[in-house]
């Protein structure tokens, strides 16, 4: 038990680390819904790696990372930007814009509509495909 508890706090420290370097890129705002002054936590895109990776990190305000941990609590009208978010310069905001789309398209035909104008590498395809929403 207490070699668990020590992997977790490794990891914990881990991402602590990212903390500047995920601030510089998102320039202090939300990597998903854009939005500024709020909190931001550190969002590892599922399968989590055994050692945190910067590029699988997104930072995220937390109304945004219970919606994508909580998807009871989605909000689908706050997801209309992503049509934008599918072309991003960061592959991960790229796979996370791809599963929330995936997961809103059965019940919300904006959502569907979006997914047929994106054609993405196959390398985002099969990463967001990997876990995808529940």
């Amino acid at each position: 038990m207490a070699k668990g508890y020590e992997q977790n706090q490794d990891h914990k420290r881990a991402l602590h680390a990212l903390g500047k370097d995920l601030a510089r890129r998102a320039r202090s705002r939300c990597e998903l819904s854009h939005a500024r002054g709020v909190p931001l936590v550190t969002y590892e895109i599922p399968p989590v790696t055994e050692f945190p990776d910067f590029d699988r990190c997104l930072l995220v305000s937390k109304p945004v990372l219970e919606q994508l941990t909580k998807t009871s609590k989605f909000r689908p009208d706050e997801w209309r930007h992503l049509n934008d978010l599918v072309w991003s310069d960061h592959p991960g905001a790229q796979v996370m814009a791809l599963r929330i789309l995936r997961f809103l398209a059965p019940q919300h035909p904006w959502a569907q509509q979006i997914l047929e104008d994106v054609y993405p590498e196959p390398e985002i395809d099969a990463w967001a495909n990997a876990a995808p929403l529940t």
